[in-house]
């Protein structure tokens, strides 16, 4: 039984697994990603690969004849979760099934064409690195903050081969050859590497049609070409073994708008940048995204900001230039904390209820509370499932609760610090227990871990997705989603309510839903527009399109401009992030937001985060 199980887990996670890898391939296919989350590559990359055993135990196709094992570094050192660090991946669960269709694709050609006989266990080696100015043209100033902002990943094996340098040579002839033929076809060979090249440069948030320029050609031995450039991908030669590198960016935390000249090295280097005025009213006029955490610029520039809301973040400080200068004094760790601590007083201002500590000051210790009700955590519920009577246990946290989540283990790994905060902690149902107490301490400064954590939990998420409509009926620890969504703040109709899959929906049904649910003061505060989400299926409004242009022949707009429309009149109201399944959809309106379906989807049920769906929304950018 227990073997089913386990085989049964395996199945699950597999299908997952490749769910999200066909909408990576749909999301590559449609435009160039706009969204960067922040993942750990230990614990959110490297352990959610090594848990897909049904893939692992059989991707090479040979079975118990190609014994290997997989090793992530960071600098050559054995990356753990000790020394985990983050990078910035693009669409979140998406970003990482790129990461792992490289990975795969060498481990495949490596076990259809090796022969090593002599060596038992293969060993794949995925090495992370900074880029040493060595390695650059000093002189090419774009060279060198480009490589200020990435880290160069290397994937070798240890099986050596001979005539080495001629097999690199001609794995790069492969990645400069173009994808189609002299007659417009694709080509007939090496597939394999066009999509490990598409893949490198979906990480770098590359149009995909780079991968075909020459600016990006393969023409010398150096870690860039003769063009300046960074290759997107390259093979080489690795003590003898075939090897291949890309970049992947590091994490972007803070963006300051200043004039100010600034060694800023070490900024970028701790995902802090910084950009003169002029540039950045250009970018924003490019249309061009920022996917920095926050933001911090002169209020001069606040009209321009207002415009084009949806490709910076909601964390927006407008400061004096005597302000930023100070700030830009201070060390990058300290600039972060004091980035936390401005969004800390937001909370209070827009919480009149929220908790202070027992001194008056204005400061979140542990879970917030409102209201002299508290937020907790649970490990998986167990205490719900195992008690004599589930739903009273569940009724009676609920009544002393304002806030109560259930976390997998996977959704506590993603909390902010969590890892750090109980490494020593052996037993699973001793790491919540430990996380909460750590937090509680008052002489801890865990500013940067209990205002993201309070953050997340104080929003509120309204949702218009019909597939997660369809759930909320569904158990999870004999307790329906419907009352796990509406623990968390998210807040998804009933069908009896507002039916999301029917064939008529009334544009005024979408805007009276959304009306009542911001009146209804969840948490005892009206929504908030910097703080709180609206995320809304894009097919609702083309229903909602045709329905009303079935009753009313007089509607002249075409149902793009139409939808567009109606979006920026809702946006005046809450953040608005809308959702899809078919990719990217273009030209959205300046102040409205995208995400793909299939990272919604991975958020809300199979890893059911508020945290994780909180962050998302926050990192989304416009299409």
């Amino acid at each position: 039984a227990l073997r089913n199980e386990i085989a049964l887990a395996q199945i699950s996670l597999f299908n997952n697994y490749v769910k999200c890898r066909m909408d990576y391939l749909a999301d590559l296919t449609f435009g160039t990603p706009a969204m960067l989350s922040s993942k750990k590559a230990y614990n959110d990359i490297f352990v959610d690969l090594d848990n897909i055993r049904f893939l692992l135990d059989n991707i090479s196709g040979r079975g118990d004849q190609f014994k290997y094992r997989i090793c992530f570094k960071i600098n050559g050192k054995k990356l753990e979760d000790s020394n985990d660090f983050h990078v910035a991946i693009p669409n979140d669960v998406l970003g990482c099934q790129a990461f792992y269709n490289i990975i795969e694709n060498v481990i495949r050609n490596t076990a259809k064409h090796a022969t090593a006989a002599g060596i038992p266990e293969k060993l794949f080696t995925i090495n992370f690195r900074d880029i040493e100015n060595s390695e650059l043209d000093t002189e090419n100033a774009e060279l060198c903050h480009d490589a200020q902002t990435l880290y160069c990943v290397e994937i070798y094996d240890n099986i050596r081969i001979e005539n080495i340098d001629t097999r690199v040579a001609s794995q790069n002839e492969k990645i400069d050859t173009h994808v189609l033929d002299n007659e417009n076809k694709l080509r007939g060979e090496s597939l394999g590497m066009i999509e490990m090249d598409a893949s490198a440069a979906y990480l770098r948030q590359l149009e995909i049609v780079e991968i075909d320029s020459d600016e990006f050609d393969v023409d010398t031995a150096e870690i860039f070409n003769s063009k300046g450039k960074l290759n997107i991908l390259k093979a080489f030669n690795k003590d003898g073994c075939l090897a291949y590198r890309f970049f992947i960016k590091k994490p972007q935390v803070v963006l300051i708008v200043a004039d100010e000249n600034v060694d800023n090295k070490d900024f970028i280097k701790n995902g802090i940048w910084i950009i003169g005025t002029e540039k950045f009213k250009q970018h924003l006029q490019q249309n061009r995204t920022y996917n920095h955490d926050f933001l911090v610029l002169e209020n001069s520039l606040e009209e321009l900001v207002s415009k084009k809301q949806a490709a910076v973040t909601r964390r927006v400080y407008y400061k004096t230039v005597d302000e930023i200068t100070e700030l830009m004094k201070m060390q990058p760790e300290k600039i972060k904390l004091t980035l936390w601590k401005w969004r800390e007083d937001e909370l209070y201002a827009t919480y009149s209820n929220l908790g202070k500590r027992s001194n008056g000051n204005s400061e979140i210790i542990g879970l917030p509370k409102l209201n002299n009700k508290e937020a907790e955590f649970a490990n998986h519920l167990y205490e719900i499932a195992d008690a004599p009577n589930s739903l009273e246990k569940w009724n009676s946290k609920c009544a002393n609760h304002f806030y109560y989540e259930g976390l997998s283990s996977k959704a506590q790994s993603i909390l902010p610090g969590f890892s750090g905060l109980v490494r020593d902690v052996g037993d699973d149902t001793g790491r919540i227990p430990k996380y909460l107490e750590e937090l509680n301490n008052p002489y801890e400064d865990y500013t940067q871990i209990r205002v993201p954590m309070a953050e997340s939990i104080l929003s509120r998420i309204i949702v218009l997705d019909e597939r997660i409509q369809d759930k909320l009926n569904d158990e999870i620890y004999k307790i329906p989603y419907a009352e796990h969504f509406k623990m968390c703040g998210v807040i998804v109709p009933d069908k009896d309510r507002f039916n999301l899959k029917a064939d008529r929906i009334a544009i005024k049904e979408i805007e009276d839903f959304v009306e009542v649910t911001i009146k209804e003061n969840t948490y005892g505060v009206s929504m908030y527009s910097k703080i709180d989400f609206l995320l809304i299926h894009y097919s609702l409004l083309e229903r909602a399109y045709e329905y009303e242009k079935e009753k009313d022949k007089s509607i002249l707009l075409g149902k793009r401009d139409w939808v567009y429309k109606k979006l920026e009149e809702i946006s005046d109201k809450l953040n608005i992030v809308v959702t899809s399944g078919r990719g990217n959809i273009q030209g959205l309106p300046d102040k409205i937001r995208f995400v793909n379906l299939s990272v919604i989807t991975t958020a809300l049920i199979d890893i059911k985060s508020k945290h994780l769906i909180h962050n998302i929304l926050h990192s989304s950018r416009t299409s």
